[in-house]
């Protein structure tokens, strides 16, 4: 037991530093992207940070197995939350914007779990000689599966135009399951599966 909780501390502290990083980059518009998000604005950094998560949880599954990796999961979404209750004020002054109506908050959250949930499985099931399919579809799919629960959760019944920006936020994490390929890749030599997991 001591040995499970000593092997998430890192695992856990990453998944939260960069959920914080989404939450905190959340107010700056990526205007590099266009104006493809809802209300024809700019994407926030925080949502182009997503996919990092993912990406993060991998790593765990690829060293543990799936199911460290969603200890991992159910861990950072305990820690996120008490942050959250009690150092609320705080995230809205590094953020330097008011936090996002909770709505939003429980919709793009919500979304992330499930993708993360999606992206173990997905993870779990094609890790083998090629190196590239587990990470890949595991990012796409969890990705896709982000999109498709967090945009109806946020916008649906608001008569706001959220179809397309959703269609190109899926987009937007095709290309991250893509690029986030080359850091997996340097990683594969430092953080090598354990025992068990076949060597992949």
């Amino acid at each position: 037991m001591l040995l499970a909780i000593m092997r998430l501390i890192f695992p856990v502290f990453l998944l939260v530093t960069a959920a914080a990083g989404a939450l905190i980059y959340g107010g700056e518009p990526a205007a590099w992207l266009g104006n493809g998000d809802v209300g024809g604005k700019p994407f926030d950094t925080g949502f182009l940070a997503l996919p990092l998560i993912l990406f993060i949880v991998q790593l765990t599954n690829r060293r543990y197995g799936a199911g460290y990796a969603f200890t991992q999961v159910l861990a950072g979404v305990a820690v996120v939350i008490a942050a959250a209750l009690y150092a609320g004020d705080d995230l809205t002054l590094l953020r330097g914007a008011p936090l996002p109506a909770s709505r939003l908050l429980l919709a793009f959250g919500s979304g992330l779990l499930v993708a993360q949930l999606f992206s173990i499985v997905v993870f779990d099931r094609l890790r083998g000689p090629q190196w590239w399919q587990a990470p890949f579809f595991a990012s796409l799919f969890g990705g896709v599966a982000l999109a498709l629960v967090a945009y109806p959760a946020a916008y649906l019944g608001t008569g706001a135009d959220w179809l397309v920006p959703m269609m190109t936020y899926m987009g937007v994490t095709i290309a991250a399951s893509i690029v986030l390929l080359a850091p997996y890749w340097l990683l594969r030599g430092m953080i090598a599966p354990l025992p068990g997991f076949g060597g992949y």
